[in-house]
């Protein structure tokens, strides 16, 4: 049975969440959209904002979709594949005060998910207008900024291009060469948010490939009369690339899980492609905090290095030990 695709859509509050959504429920794509939305609170208000189109709004109004409710996002889930026929793609819309690392966990880890559901991707919404403040005062945008697969940047005509360069280095800092896209009123090329398949071999693949480029150096000096607030401590991303040798892949499992299992809370994402010993294919590792998921890839054609790459996105890293560590399972 064909998985049916799902998006995640967080973005802190005023973001343009809601108006990049009726900009995707009111274009002719093709798709039949189940769309899940969650409210902080007990009484929904986004079902009355969101245009009505053909598709079907799901709305959980007894708490937040990235936590207490989780159990409720599984039923939902669960609730669409009696009706399948009528839904070829999921959208969770997230509160903006949301983390949504539990929502990724689900997909991940929900034996009763996973065989009908994937994860496409984890579109993060970014106020360009505001997000220098944001981030010194709201813990809550420099995680759904680590967590996302594509950053759309909504307020883009109220910056200058300056301005917006300056905007770009800051959401780079916190999630290196993230595939970033300007938007104004949610309007968006969808074939960069949609089917996008950041979450299958092709797409950790190319969200990879920057591993052992040269990286760019930003600045946080603000632009002329504009103000950045202070930026949390220790988010950064660890990049190890491998180029030579096989890991084993006991020590490699056994590493990861004692690396996730004491460092968990800190870390947002962790995603590489690895080359086993005694393997053909190329072995996929995803992780968020301390949940990781393992699976083999396409195999590895017979004239191709087998290079390695592992990149850690969290906070208080320590790049040295994260490298020497990693390092150590190769032979």
């Amino acid at each position: 049975m064909q998985q049916i695709p799902v998006t995640i859509l967080t973005g802190y509050l005023g973001s343009g969440k809601t108006t990049l959504l009726n900009f995707i429920l009111t274009q002719y794509h093709g798709h039949k959209i189940a769309v899940i939305e969650n409210e902080f609170g007990e009484i929904g208000v986004d079902q009355d904002i969101v245009i009505q189109a053909d598709e079907e709004i799901f709305e959980m109004n007894n708490g937040c979709v990235c936590c207490s409710v989780r159990g409720d996002l599984v039923r939902i889930l669960q609730g669409l594949l009696l009706r399948k026929n009528r839904f070829d793609r999921v959208i969770v819309e997230t509160t903006g005060v949301a983390d949504p690392a539990p929502v990724i966990q689900t997909f991940l880890a929900e034996p009763s998910l996973k065989a009908s559901f994937r994860l496409d991707g984890v579109i993060t919404l970014v106020d360009a207008a505001h997000i220098s403040e944001q981030l010194g005062r709201s813990p809550e945008v420099k995680r759904q900024i680590s967590f996302s697969d594509r950053v759309v940047l909504t307020k883009t005509d109220l910056l200058s291009d300056a301005q917006l360069a300056h905007v770009e280095s800051l959401v780079q800092q916190l999630n290196p060469r993230v595939e970033m896209l300007r938007a104004q009123r949610g309007n968006v090329d969808l074939s960069k948010i949609l089917e996008i398949h950041m979450h299958q071999e092709s797409g950790i693949a190319k969200s990879l490939s920057f591993v052992g480029q040269s990286r760019p150096r930003f600045s946080l000096k603000a632009h002329k009369d504009e103000e950045v607030a202070e930026h949390e401590e220790g988010v950064s991303a660890v990049c190890v690339e491998v180029q030579t040798g096989l890991a084993h892949r006991m020590m490699l499992e056994f590493w990861i899980n004692l690396f996730t299992s004491e460092r968990g809370k800190d870390i947002y994402r962790l995603k590489g492609i690895v080359a086993l010993q005694d393997e053909r294919e190329r072995f996929i590792i995803q992780g968020v905090h301390s949940m990781v998921d393992f699976s083999f890839g396409k195999p590895w054609e017979e004239s191709e290095a087998r290079k390695s790459v592992l990149v850690v996105i969290g906070k208080n890293l320590d790049q040295k030990l994260i490298e020497e560590t990693f390092r150590q399972c190769f032979r």
